[in-house]
């Protein structure tokens, strides 16, 4: 092992030995957050099929990826489309 990389693994070593030593830091960096997964997952976890989003989809662009975007997005059971809204202006009154 390199002298860069030993340096690099002690210092690894040392902040994990910090960071189990320390209650405080293991209850809010390892617990609280999957105390709050359970919880709003399981809130979450019957309704889920329910939920849809109605947004606006203006695409300005010609690339690939942004086609590939439009197209996941327009066969998604999730959004809901609202194809009266053609330009930004339109879509920032409906948001008003």
């Amino acid at each position: 092992m390199s002298k860069a990389l030993y340096t690099v693994y002690i210092f690894a070593r040392l902040a994990t030995k910090r960071f189990f030593r320390d209650r405080l830091s293991i209850f809010f960096g390892i617990l609280f957050p999957v105390v709050f997964l359970l919880i709003f997952g399981s809130l979450n976890s019957n309704s889920s099929s329910n939920v849809s989003l109605s947004v606006a989809l203006i695409n300005h662009s010609t690339t690939k990826l942004a086609q590939q975007t439009v197209s996941l997005i327009q066969h998604s059971k999730v959004f809901k489309i609202d194809n009266s809204i053609t330009t930004i202006a339109m879509a920032n009154t409906k948001l008003n």
